[in-house]
């Protein structure tokens, strides 16, 4: 259903919820109400997230940027406050049970949802998908971040990958090139993945359903510089993009607009995450999970 976005609520008011409140409002948005216990001194300022939900949610688009194990809770709530439309952080949440509920709710309130997977609009990414020539076959990705330069995450430890609070290495950093993976070769239909304790490091091997492989490193590493690298190879060509030497500075104003505009228009034309590829990505990071336990490869 299409509507007018006028007023939002942010859930969560640390780094990325005051860049998503910063990014609204410069789009003609205006922030009606935040909760957040870190009291964040303008708006109307709630320590109760249900409160917050329960007298602002109503017919307005609801922004869940709290913590990662927090993200169902709060998208629910919202739509049960009778939310108009959820801007979800990436990862949509950390379990399938609860990315059902939230699939499930959405479709049956006809709430419409986007996952702030925001590099779908980094222009690097982009310029790496308008060069692809088909059959396409490999993907990978190799990043670095410095999460002690994040101020969410820095007091957890290179040890916390696994840690639902804390998103880790697995839910935060790798859960970008996950989805890129799988924008590029299609869904996963099994995969592999290992965690290197003493380099704070995962990677994932995921063969997708169409054919091809993709290969992802992430690492946090403290006192490292940023490092993000694309690869793509087909039969005909081998491309290479170094994302940090593309402008990145509007990457999240862009992707906020492209989900505004999705708001209010629908989906066509418009390239953001589905809902149902966010559930698949949590599949995805489930599995993954699973595998660096059991050390195993898990079919999806």
């Amino acid at each position: 259903m299409a509507w007018k976005v006028d007023d939002a609520v942010i859930i969560g008011y640390g780094s990325m919820g005051q860049r998503h409140a910063r990014n609204l409002t410069h789009l003609g948005a205006r922030i009606r109400a935040i909760a957040d216990p870190a009291d964040p001194p303008q708006i109307e300022i709630y320590k109760s997230t249900d409160k917050c939900l329960e007298e602002h949610a109503e017919d307005k688009l609801v922004v869940i940027a709290s913590p990662t194990y927090l993200h169902a809770q709060h998208a629910i709530k919202a739509l049960y406050c009778g939310a108009k439309a959820l801007y979800i952080e990436k990862p949509m949440c950390v379990n399938i049970p609860d990315a059902e509920n939230i699939l499930d709710l959405a479709k049956a309130l006809e709430v419409p949802v986007v996952v702030g997977y925001n590099f779908r609009a980094h222009p690097g990414f982009g310029a790496l998908i308008n060069t692809m020539s088909t059959p396409h076959f490999f993907f990978g990705a190799y990043g670095i971040d410095d999460p002690t330069t994040w101020p969410t995450y820095k007091n957890f430890g290179l040890d916390s990958y696994i840690n639902s609070e804390s998103g880790g290495v697995l839910w935060t950093s790798a859960s970008h090139a996950v989805d890129l993976a799988v924008v590029v070769l299609g869904q996963v239909h099994r995969l592999v993945a290992s965690y290197t304790e003493d380099q704070g490091t995962v990677i994932l091997r995921m063969f997708h359903a169409p054919g091809g492989v993709s290969t992802l490193y992430n690492k946090w590493m403290a006192g490292h510089d940023q490092t993000s690298l694309l690869t793509y190879t087909s039969i005909n060509d081998s491309i290479t993009v170094d994302l940090l030497a593309v402008k990145t500075a509007d990457m999240h104003k862009t992707f906020m607009s492209n989900a505004l505009k999705h708001f209010k228009i629908g989906s066509e034309g418009i390239q953001l995450p589905t809902i149902e590829e966010a559930f698949h990505g949590v599949e995805i990071l489930v599995a993954a999970e699973e595998s660096i336990r059991i050390g195993e490869m898990i079919i999806l």
